[in-house]
């Protein structure tokens, strides 16, 4: 039996194909234009009196968003082949993945980088494939970020009070 589904920022399988051309092209339009503001408010917080370490991951966390916003063709070339290689595998796995209801107690992360709403729906299409209503539970950062050390130790201590488990915190005491 499974005792806890955790979902990670990512639509139900069909998501978009429930919708229409033109109602998909405003969605991806309206998420585009979220991620461009989104970036525009990070490159604002960049601090520049971090330690280089912390400033080069984030300049680096903001490079590759700001690569995915470019037109294919103007992509460099590693980064254009590795993501064709992850989005056929995920595309792959997405048309040949029939979701069922499950009992298990279902806890779905999403970043805080999404538009959300009666446009783009609040549960990411979870609640239809899953036969219940969802709880989002939005996590600081992008899709790229949230699993660094503090939108992680969020997921993670939220996993571990669904478990019934004592926070790490306290276990080590």
């Amino acid at each position: 039996m499974v005792e806890i589904l955790v979902i990670v920022d990512a639509v139900a399988p069909g998501f978009w194909e429930r919708y229409s051309p033109s109602r998909q092209l405003l969605m991806k339009t309206t998420h585009l234009l979220y991620r461009m503001a989104w970036l525009g408010i990070r490159l604002g917080r960049v601090s520049f009196a971090r330690k280089d370490q912390e400033r080069l991951r984030r300049l680096r966390t903001l490079s590759i968003s700001m690569a995915a916003l470019l037109p294919r063709r103007l992509r460099p070339e590693g980064y254009v082949t590795e993501v064709a290689r992850i989005e056929q595998i995920a595309s792959y796995a997405a048309r040949n993945y029939k979701p069922s209801p499950v009992k298990a107690n279902v806890l779905l992360f999403t970043s805080e980088m999404r538009p959300t709403g009666s446009l783009m729906g609040n549960d990411m299409g979870w609640g239809a494939i899953l036969g219940r209503q969802v709880r989002l539970n939005s996590l600081p950062g992008n899709h790229t970020e949230i699993f660094h050390p503090v939108p992680a130790s969020i997921m993670a201590s939220l996993v571990r009070e669904s478990l019934g488990l004592k926070s790490e915190a306290t276990s080590r005491t």
